[in-house]
C-alpha cells in the first residue's frame, strides 16, 4: 500500500507602511502573511474503489482586504501605505475549526451498513410477514381503551407512531407497486449485467452560529474592530457496489436462482418472501420493541443490508465520505481612533473557509452507541413510560 502526500499555496502576501519617526528621520514597516489559499491531501493507493484519503482545504470569498493610501500626515509629513494586509486577514489556517457538537452523527460502519440496507436489491417495498402482524393489530388500535385518560393520549400517540403509521404508509406502497416493480426488474438485470453502484446522502447538518469573537488591530497605527462568526455545515455520504452472487447465501434463504425468471425474483424481494418464507431481517422487525433497539444500535440495518433473497452482495468495502464546510464571515470597522478616516465610515466583510474532505473504505459492522435524542424520541419514551408503567400503579 502506497501513501501519498502533496500540499499547495499561494505566495506570501506583503505590505509595507513608510512614515517618519518623531527626529524626522524615515521608518519603513511591512507585514507579510501566507497565502489566502492552502490546501493537503494524503491518501492510501488500493486497488478498486482507492483507499483512506483527507483533503483539508483553506481559502476565502472575495477580495483580500488591503489598505494603500497617503492620506496621513505624521509630524507634518504624509505617510504612505502600500498593499498593507489588514488583520485578522493573514494566514489562511488561523483559527478556523470546525464545529464539533453536531448530534446523531454516524460512525463510518453504521453510515456504510445504513447505505447497504438502504440500496441492497433485496430491500422489501412492503415486508409481508410484517405488514400481515399489523393488519392482526388492527381491532386493538380502534378498541383499547382504558380508564385513565392520560394514559389513553400515551397509548393513543405511540399507537400513531408505530400503528398506523407503519399500516398508512405500507398501504400507500401498495398504490405504487407497479411502477417500484417495473423499477425493481430493471434494476436486476442491470445487476446481472453489470452490477450496480449506488451513491446515497445519509446524514447533513448545519451548526448555530459559533465562535463569535471580537479582536482589535493597533499594528502601526490603523485601529481595526473586526467581529467575526462561523457556521459549520456536515454531510456524510457514501458510494457502494452490488454484485451478482455466484453462491447464494442459504442462511437467510433464497428463492429462486438467478438464471430463472427475473420477474419472479422482483416479486419476492419486494414483497420480503424467501424460500425461508420469514428471514431474519423480517423477525428483528417481529420482536417487540426492536425499534428501541434500534435507536442504541444498528442491528437491524445490518440484518436488511445482509438479505439475500435476489442473490446480490457487496462488491468490495463501502467508501463513506464525511464532509464538513466553515465558512467564517468577519466583518472589519474603523475603531473611533482610527487612523484611516475611510475605514471609520466603512465596513469589510471578508469570508474565510475551511473545508475538509474525508474517504473512509468501510465493512459492514453491527455496533452500540449512545442514542441521540431529539424531540420525537423523547416524546415517544415520555409517552412509552406514562402509558406502561404508571397505568399499572
Amino acid at each position: 500500500m502506497v501513501v501519498r502526500s502533496r500540499s499547495r499555496y499561494l505566495k506570501p502576501i506583503s505590505g509595507t507602511v513608510n512614515g517618519w519617526f518623531s527626529n524626522g528621520s524615515p521608518s519603513t514597516a511591512t507585514r507579510s502573511y501566507p497565502g489566502v489559499f492552502w490546501e493537503s491531501m494524503v491518501d492510501q493507493v488500493e486497488v478498486g474503489n482507492g483507499g483512506r484519503m483527507t483533503l483539508d482545504k483553506y481559502f476565502h470569498k472575495g477580495v483580500y482586504p488591503t489598505f494603500s493610501g497617503s492620506n496621513i500626515i505624521e509630524f507634518g509629513k504624509p505617510v504612505r501605505y502600500t498593499n498593507w494586509p489588514l488583520s485578522p486577514f493573514g494566514d489562511p489556517k488561523y483559527d478556523i475549526a470546525h464545529y464539533s457538537s453536531f448530534g446523531g452523527v454516524p460512525s463510518a460502519a453504521a453510515a456504510a451498513t445504513e447505505l447497504a440496507a438502504m440500496t441492497n436489491p433485496s430491500r422489501p417495498l412492503i415486508d409481508i410477514p410484517v405488514f400481515a402482524k399489523e393488519l392482526t393489530e388492527l381491532p386493538e388500535l380502534l378498541l383499547k381503551r382504558s380508564g385513565d385518560v392520560g394514559r389513553d393520549i400515551a397509548s393513543g400517540r405511540l399507537s400513531l407512531e408505530f400503528g398506523w403509521k407503519p399500516l398508512i404508509g405500507d398501504l400507500l406502497k401498495l398504490l405504487d407497486f407497479k411502477k417500484e416493480f417495473d423499477a425493481r426488474v430493471q434494476e436486476l438485470l442491470h445487476l446481472e449485467k453489470t452490477g450496480i453502484r449506488r451513491k446515497r446522502k445519509l446524514f447533513s447538518d448545519t451548526s448555530p452560529p459559533f465562535d463569535r469573537t471580537t479582536g482589535t488591530d493597533t499594528t502601526t497605527g490603523l485601529n481595526s474592530v473586526h467581529l467575526r462568526e462561523s457556521v459549520t455545515t456536515i454531510e456524510v455520504s457514501g458510494f457502494m457496489r452490488w454484485k451478482p452472487d455466484m453462491e447464494p447465501a442459504r442462511l437467510l434463504g433464497i428463492a429462486y436462482d438467478r438464471h430463472r425468471d427475473i420477474n419472479l425474483k422482483a416479486y419476492a424481494a419486494l414483497a420480503g418472501i424467501s424460500n425461508t418464507i420469514i428471514d431474519a431481517s423480517t423477525i428483528w422487525e417481529l420482536v417487540p420493541y426492536s425499534w428501541l433497539a434500534d435507536w442504541c444500535t444498528n442491528a437491524g440495518d445490518y440484518l436488511a443490508a445482509h438479505r439475500n433473497i435476489v442473490g446480490a452482495v457487496p462488491d468490495g468495502k463501502v467508501q463513506v465520505m464525511f464532509h464538513r464546510y466553515t465558512e467564517q464571515v468577519v466583518k472589519l470597522s474603523g475603531a473611533p481612533t482610527s487612523r484611516f478616516s475611510q475605514l471609520e465610515k466603512s465596513t469589510l466583510e471578508f469570508v474565510r473557509i475551511h473545508e475538509t474532505k474525508e474517504r473512509v473504505p468501510t465493512s459492514l459492522e453491527v455496533e452500540a452507541h449512545l442514542p441521540f435524542l431529539n424531540e420525537r424520541k423523547i416524546a415517544i419514551l415520555a409517552d412509552l413510560i406514562r402509558g406502561s408503567y404508571y397505568g399499572r400503579r
